[in-house]
Order: C-alpha cells, then structure tokens, then sequence
C-alpha cells in the first residue's frame, strides 16, 4: 500500500526569485550588498514622520546668533558674550591706577615735599650738632666769657654765684649735643609719619614747629633755616591734599 504524500500547501520559492521588502533583513556591518540594492533607512515611529518637526536626513538649522551667524537686533553672538571667567580678578591692581579698596591711595606731593623739607631740617639739626660736638671747650669757653663781659648785670650774677665760665661751657655743649640728638630723632619720626597719614604727628610737629619759631630772633643762619624749613613743612601737611589723605588714612584704620 503506498503511502501519500503530504501536500505542501505553501508555494515554493523559484530559483534566483529576489525576496520582497518585507524578507530582506537590514544590511550589516561588513556584509556586502548584492548589487543594485540601496541600504535601507530607519523608518520614524508612526504619528511622527519627521523628528523635530524636519526633513529626514537633515539636521536642524542653529538658533539665531550661535556659531557666529547674525541673530536678531539686539541679540548678542554665542562666541561673543562675555565669558564669566575672564572678568578682573579682585587680587589684581584696578586699572587706570586706581587704589584698591582698603587702601588710602599715594600720599600728595605735598605731603612728599613736606617729607622731604622736614628731613631737611633734621638734616641740619645733625649738622649743627656735629658741628658743637667738634667745637673746642676753650672756644666755647672764650665766647662765654665775651658774651659776659659785654653785659655788666650779666657779669655781676656770674660773679654772685660763682661759677666758673670753663665748667659752664662744658656742661652747654653736652646739654646743646643731647638736645640736638633729640631734635634730629623728633624731624625723622615726625618726617615719616607725616607720610604715613598720622593726624597726631602733624598736630606734634606744629606745635615743636611754633616753639621753634622763637629761635628766629638772634639765631645765627643755620639755626634760621632749620627752623623755617621745618615750619615750611608742616604748612604744607595742612593743606587740602594733605588733610584729604591723612582723613583717607584715618578712616581707612577705622574700617579696620
């Protein structure tokens, strides 16, 4: 008894039939296209033919104003807005010269000139001091003594009190040495501090400035300028600029 065969229902391939659309699987890397057929492209989920709104295979154009290209009036670049990291750092000196805060700024050239005339005159008061260091006792002793004779009341108390014009003249020049020390180390501190802004030794150098005032009568001549170039500078620590800046100074000490 032979046995049927079973009947294949479904249609056989021809030979060299080329699949349909739906048979052919996507192109792989490495796998070599027959030729004549095109790769094909991802097709966009349905209810949205075109992503963003464009044509496939396209990208979308830029915004206005980015990559350099003209944006709308008023709309800055995107290259060309200000980087936040290229502003001034607080650690660098402002430009234009300009002080950074907390700072009262470059003293005024008159407090600079009355710096200079006020180390001028301490300058001097040295050089009158080394000068009496050098002097001779008995020259100093010889001047005394003309200066006695010439004054009758002057030369009777000398005579009354019996002191000797010799032990006198030593006991000037020490005491005239130690004072002119003194005087040179006031001119220094007063000189740099006026440069400093402090109020207080400018109110100290008037004062030292307006006793010294009284050395202008019967002075010689170096005692004359000492006393009017340390006068000269302390007026000009008074003027505006200086009162300005010692205010800045004052205030600037005060913040801290």
């Amino acid at each position: 008894m032979s046995q049927d065969r079973p009947e294949n229902n479904e249609p056989s391939q021809q030979e060299g039939a080329q699949p349909g659309p739906q048979d052919q699987e996507p192109p792989r890397y490495g796998v070599r296209l027959p030729q004549g057929q095109q790769p094909q492209q991802p097709q966009p989920p349905a209810g949205d033919p075109t992503p963003y709104g464009h044509t496939p295979g396209q990208y979308p154009p830029p915004p206005p104003g980015a990559y350099g290209q003209p944006g709308q009036a008023g709309t800055p670049s995107g290259y060309g807005q200000p980087s936040p990291y290229a502003q001034q750092s607080p650690y660098q000196a402002p430009a234009g010269g300009m002080q950074p805060a907390g700072s009262p700024g470059s003293p005024p050239k008159q407090i600079m000139v009355a710096f200079g005339l006020i180390l001028a005159a301490g300058a001097l008061t040295l050089l009158t001091g080394i000068i009496m260091m050098a002097t001779p006792v008995n020259e100093l002793t010889r001047m005394l003594q003309e200066v006695i004779d010439s004054d009758a009341t002057l030369r009777q108390q000398f005579e009354v009190a019996g002191m000797e014009v010799a032990a006198l003249a030593q006991m000037s020049k020490t005491l005239a040495v130690v004072f002119m020390a003194i005087g040179v180390l006031l001119y220094a501190l007063i000189a740099v501090f006026i440069r400093k802004g402090s109020n207080g030794a400018r109110i100290t150098g008037t004062v030292l400035a307006a006793i010294s005032l009284i050395g202008l009568f019967g002075g010689d001549i170096l005692s004359t300028v000492t006393v009017l170039l340390g006068a000269a500078g302390i007026v000009l620590a008074w003027m505006r600029p200086s009162s300005d800046y010692i205010r800045a100074t004052k205030e600037v000490k005060r913040r801290r």
